[in-house]
C-alpha cells in the first residue's frame, strides 16, 4: 500500500476508535447527570463514526493497484467518500439546526454539574487533537475525505464547547441563549459541508487544478531545447493528479534526442509537483509559431 494511503488509514481508524469511545462516555455521564445537552452531544458523536467508517473504506479502495478494469486506478473512490461525507456534514447542521431550535424552550434539571463539565471538556481536548491531525495528515498526502473527517471532527469539537457553555447556563437557569448558539453553529457546519462538497464535485469532474497548472506552464517556457508548448490538460483523482502537455521541437530532431526531452520534462514535472502520478510529454515538430 502506498505509504501516503496507510499513514491516511491509520489516522482515521484512530479517530474512529477516539470517537467511539467519546460517544459513549458522553452519553453514560449525560444519563448519570440528566444532561439531555451531553446525551445530544453523544449522539451526535456516534453518528460522527459513520464520516470516519465513509473515509476509511473511500482510503482503502483508492489504496488498490490499477488494474486492467481501472488502468487510471481507484483513487477517486476517494473523492466519492468525501462527496457522501460532505452530505451527512450538511445533515449534521440541519440535525444542530434542530435541536438549537428545540433548546430554545427546553427546562433543564442538572445532577452532578461538575462531572458534567469535566466530561465536556475531556471531549473538548481530545476531538480538537485528532482534528487537528486529521486535517494535517489530510493535507500532506491530499487526502479530501480525510481533510473532511477533520472538519467534522473540529465540529464536534466546537459542539462540545457549546455544550460546555450550555451546561453552566443550565446550571444557573438560563434559557434561550444555548439554543441561538446551536443555530448559530448550524450555519458553520452548512458552509463547511458546502466548501467540502463543491471540493470533491470538482475532482469527480476532473476539474483543473489553475495553481498546479501555472507551476507545469513557468517550468515549459524554461526548457531551451522545445520551441513552444500548448493543450496542457491536468486533472484530480483522490491525492493525485493526472496530466499531458503538447511540446514542439526543431524540425527534423532526432526521434532519440525528441524522447530525452520528453522523458526529461516528464521528470521534471514530476519532481516539482510531488501529487503528479502521472504526466505525459507528446512531441511534435514546430511548424508555426505557438501562441
Amino acid at each position: 500500500m502506498n505509504v501516503a494511503f496507510e499513514k491516511s488509514l491509520r489516522i482515521s481508524v484512530l479517530a474512529g476508535f477516539i470517537t467511539l469511545f467519546l460517544a459513549i462516555f458522553k452519553g453514560v455521564v449525560g444519563y448519570l447527570t440528566n444532561s439531555f445537552l451531553l446525551i445530544s452531544d453523544a449522539i451526535h458523536s456516534a453518528s460522527d463514526l459513520l464520516v470516519i467508517f465513509t473515509a476509511s473504506i473511500g482510503i482503502k479502495i483508492a489504496s488498490k493497484t490499477p488494474d486492467e478494469r481501472f488502468p487510471y486506478g481507484y483513487y477517486k473512490a476517494e473523492n466519492l467518500a468525501t462527496l457522501f461525507i460532505s452530505f451527512l456534514i450538511i445533515f449534521a447542521g440541519y440535525e444542530v439546526a434542530i435541536e438549537g431550535y428545540k433548546k430554545l424552550y427546553y427546562l433543564p434539571s442538572l445532577r452532578l454539574p461538575y462531572l458534567a463539565l469535566f466530561t465536556t471538556l475531556i471531549s473538548i481536548i481530545i476531538s480538537y487533537w485528532i482534528a487537528i491531525h486529521l486535517c494535517r495528515i489530510g493535507r500532506e498526502n491530499r487526502m479530501q475525505s480525510l481533510i473532511a473527517v477533520g472538519h467534522e471532527r473540529k465540529i464536534d469539537a466546537l459542539s462540545s464547547v457549546f455544550v460546555f457553555i450550555g451546561i453552566i447556563l443550565d446550571y444557573f437557569n438560563f434559557r434561550y441563549v444555548e439554543g441561538i448558539f446551536s443555530i448559530g453553529i448550524a450555519i458553520l457546519i452548512f458552509k463547511i459541508g458546502v466548501e467540502s462538497l463543491k471540493d470533491s464535485i470538482y475532482a469527480l469532474m476532473d476539474y483543473a487544478p489553475k495553481e498546479a497548472k501555472g507551476r507545469i506552464v513557468h517550468l515549459l517556457k524554461k526548457q531551451k531545447d522545445i520551441e513552444g508548448f500548448n493543450e496542457i490538460k491536468l486533472r484530480r483523482s483522490g491525492p493525485f493528479l493526472f496530466g499531458e502537455a503538447k511540446v514542439f521541437v526543431k524540425k527534423g530532431l532526432d526521434i532519440s534526442k525528441a524522447h530525452e526531452i520528453a522523458d526529461r520534462i516528464e521528470k521534471e514535472v514530476k519532481d516539482r509537483l510531488r501529487d503528479i502520478d502521472s504526466f505525459v510529454i507528446h512531441v511534435e515538430p514546430h511548424k508555426a509559431k505557438i501562441v
